[in-house]
């Protein structure tokens, strides 16, 4: 016996908003280079809203992981400092849906990606003292291997649509 159903649901419908969120999740996953290391749809506290957390792990790559996933959602990242480490995160909401990207980082590489404290190297000369160390160019650092990710309205999920 086969019998095919078709569900209607109400656009208040909390499994509704829980596919749309899962969807959501799918699409965002599809297009990020770095998987990440678990995805999680969440009801929204006191709210029949799902929203979808990407969290990422930890170090240098997966704070990266962050970074692009922003560029994606056209967001802005933000740090979180705690007292023996740091959180790089995106917050924001596409198709209504909220979404939450984060990593796990040190505060050097948080201060690297977000490039809050320039990353210098300091050399001594030949022949020269500490006192006349100069910075190494910018480009010798690790933000220089950092690929620039600049999203347009089609690269965007959610965007262009």
């Amino acid at each position: 016996m086969s019998a095919e159903t078709t569900e209607q649901t109400a656009p208040n419908d909390p499994r509704a908003s829980y596919m749309r969120a899962r969807s959501l999740a799918d699409r965002i996953i599809a297009s990020v280079k770095d998987l990440p290391d678990s995805t999680e749809t969440r009801r929204e506290p006191g709210t029949d809203i799902f929203g979808v957390r990407l969290h990422f792990g930890t170090g240098l790559t997966a704070g990266l992981a962050v970074l692009n996933t922003a560029a994606l959602l056209d967001s802005e990242p933000v740090r979180e400092d705690e007292e023996t480490r740091t959180w790089i995160e995106v917050r924001t909401h596409t198709d209504g849906i909220p979404v939450i990207a984060r990593a796990l980082a040190s505060r050097e590489d948080a201060d690297q990606l977000l490039q809050q404290i320039p990353a210098v190297v300091l050399v001594t000369p030949p022949g020269g003292s500490s006192l006349s160390m100069q910075p190494v160019p910018l480009a010798s650092s690790v933000v220089a291997r950092v690929p620039a990710v600049i999203p347009t309205p089609a690269d965007t999920v959610g965007g262009g649509q």
